[in-house]
């Protein structure tokens, strides 16, 4: 016979000290109990076949307190650190205290340092497992690939837009740049599109717009008055055209001042990757816990982690780069 469960076992520990409160008057003093926290190693790879190998390595902190995870005392530099391809030699990393690579939520340069292979970057199509021991912490291991290319073509058309209400009037280009994705038949397949403006010295992050369904199914922002969804970078899977070709447009906004001929960044870059699955369910659930973080009466969010027997996320990912220039159309 299965045990009924008791309600207040289900709910988390904010909601039962509510409910204490709430039941013995605003006055009394609740003292919630909470069992001691057994650090963890903490292991995170975001890794993909254009970079080398890096690993940042960790321990985890209870949930009721407050820490900076890269502060010296949460620091582990005499790990064993390593990655096996499947049916090859692994490849071991060593630490470094210096060390700068991109992500695919950014540039991250951890004070704490992390271990790195300089000479080696993961292979398309490969699957890898990282195993990291360190005294003092259960060995911990997670395994994930690097997903084979997917083909891909882009292209770009710019019309040109004048703004009357403003002195003088400015120009601006609406540009529309156009992703053909030929789809694998047959399994599930996760995408992720970025776009940035490069210049002379600097390149910056864009906005673009899209009425693209698969794209705006995933997104929580609301849509403006055309229907469009407007984001800096966009993850998505193949449910909605799964083993055909399927075009995207992103809109992106070029303005120029009533002086200027050309724009200052003369070139588009667009990324365009092939996710892991845990690439692609790790991005779900921080959209999920941003969503909920201002919420003081929804459920805790766990970050997805594919870290057996400790925390983290060891994931792949393809990356493509296509330059776009961005020329200027006349008038």
């Amino acid at each position: 016979m299965t045990r009924p469960m008791n309600p207040a076992s289900s709910l988390p520990v904010w909601a039962l000290a509510l409910v204490l409160l709430v039941a013995t008057g605003c006055e009394s003093t609740v003292d919630v109990e909470t069992t001691d926290h057994e650090p963890q190693l903490v292991v995170n790879s975001f890794f993909a076949n254009d970079q080398r190998w890096v690993v940042e390595v960790s321990q985890s902190t209870s949930a009721f307190e407050t820490a900076d995870l890269e502060a010296p005392e949460f620091t582990i530099d005499d790990a064993t650190v390593s990655v096996e391809p499947a049916g090859a030699a692994p490849i071991e990393l060593s630490y470094t205290d210096t060390l700068t690579y991109e992500t695919i939520l950014g540039s991250r340069t951890p004070s704490s340092g992390g271990y790195a292979e300089l000479n080696r970057h993961p292979l398309p199509g490969e699957t890898y497992t990282v195993r990291v021991d360190a005294k003092g912490f259960p060995p911990v291991e997670a395994t994930s690939r690097v997903p084979a290319p997917v083909p891909v073509t882009v292209t770009s058309a710019a019309r040109r837009v004048e703004d009357s209400w403003v002195d003088p009037p400015s120009v601006q280009q609406e540009r529309t740049i156009t992703l053909r994705i030929q789809d694998p038949p047959g399994k599930e397949n996760y995408y992720w599109v970025r776009i940035a403006q490069i210049g002379n010295i600097s390149s910056t992050e864009v906005r673009f717009a899209t009425r693209d369904r698969s794209i705006i199914n995933e997104t929580p922002t609301d849509l403006d008055s055309n229907g469009d969804a407007e984001l800096s970078r966009a993850y998505f899977q193949d449910a909605l055209f799964d083993g055909r070709t399927h075009e995207i447009d992103l809109v992106v906004e070029e303005f120029l001042a009533p002086d200027q001929e050309e724009s200052p960044y003369p070139y588009f870059k667009v990324e365009f990757g092939v996710l892991s699955k845990d690439l692609y369910n790790y991005l779900v659930s921080v959209r999920t816990f941003e969503e909920t973080d201002v919420n003081p009466f929804a459920e805790p969010i766990n970050l997805h982690s594919n870290v057996e027997s400790g925390y983290g996320l060891f994931a792949g990912r393809y990356l493509q780069t296509f330059v776009v220039p961005s020329e200027t159309v006349a008038p």
